[in-house]
């Protein structure tokens, strides 16, 4: 709920920067660890981290990207994850016979963190955000930016108002709306997709590979070795999965994933 208020106040732009400053104290804090209070802390920065950039950036990507592209800029971003789970296996199976390796693996990740960082001050805010927080100048600087030279600014700029003020005559009651019968679908998607989808238990084998793979009795090279192929075929599958998302549909993907 903090990272929704936080991106509603500060703006999704500001809210990545903050999480990616959270993100560079967090490797300080994990890579130079000296005793397990101090992992634990650079733990809890992390989650901060997860909340700030998965709330924020999939809702980033989506008000800037070209509707015919939006599918492909949102799946974009798994695909990167996805580069980013077999860089870090490589690197964990790379410097396991070191006792220094731990080090090596959770203080890596500054690079990622800074050039999340970087990269989240060198662009602009969404025209939403812009708007939402009053910001009428800059949101009209900001639109041939993303629409193009030839987009007709005033009609965006209507529309863009027009939302902003649906979506704040929605923010009145919410909690009694999402409870209509006419949103009810809704409500039941929204909860149940994401509890399915955890419930498969895919995070688990994500996170926990190495030691699930060691404990069927796989040595220790295999049980570092297996996250990798794991990795490379989520890679493969989202790389697939964004070439069609725009082509075909969300539901056709959804199908597809499910079975």
């Amino acid at each position: 709920m903090y990272h929704w208020l936080l991106a509603a106040s500060l703006g999704r732009r500001n809210t990545i920067v903050l999480g990616g400053l959270t993100f560079l104290a967090s490797d300080a804090v994990n890579g130079g660890a000296v005793n397990v209070t101090m992992l634990i802390l650079g733990r809890i920065l992390l989650g901060l981290v997860v909340g700030f950039t998965n709330q924020a950036t999939p809702i980033y990507l989506s008000e800037v990207a070209p509707p015919k592209w939006r599918g492909a800029f949102n799946t974009c971003l798994q695909f990167f994850t996805g580069i980013g789970v077999v860089a870090v296996n490589c690197i964990n199976f790379g410097t396991a016979k070191q006792s220094w390796g731990w080090r090596i693996s959770l203080g890596l990740t500054i690079v990622p963190a800074a050039m999340m960082t970087i990269g989240a001050l060198l662009i602009s805010d969404t025209r939403n955000s812009l708007i939402e927080r009053g910001k009428e100048e800059q949101a009209r600087e900001s639109i041939p930016k993303v629409c193009g030279k030839d987009c007709d600014l005033e009609a965006e700029l209507t529309e863009l108002k027009k939302a902003s003020d649906v979506a704040k005559e929605a923010k009145r009651e919410p909690f009694v709306t999402i409870f209509e019968r006419h949103y009810r679908p809704h409500l039941v998607m929204s909860i149940a997709i994401p509890f399915l989808e955890q419930l498969r238990g895919i995070n688990i084998i994500a996170f926990y590979a190495p030691v699930l793979f060691k404990s069927v009795g796989l040595g220790n090279d295999s049980a570092l070795l297996a996250p990798i192929i794991f990795g490379l075929v989520y890679l493969a599958s989202v790389l697939v999965s964004t070439c069609v998302v725009d082509w075909y549909s969300r539901r056709f993907s959804f199908i597809n994933g499910g079975i």
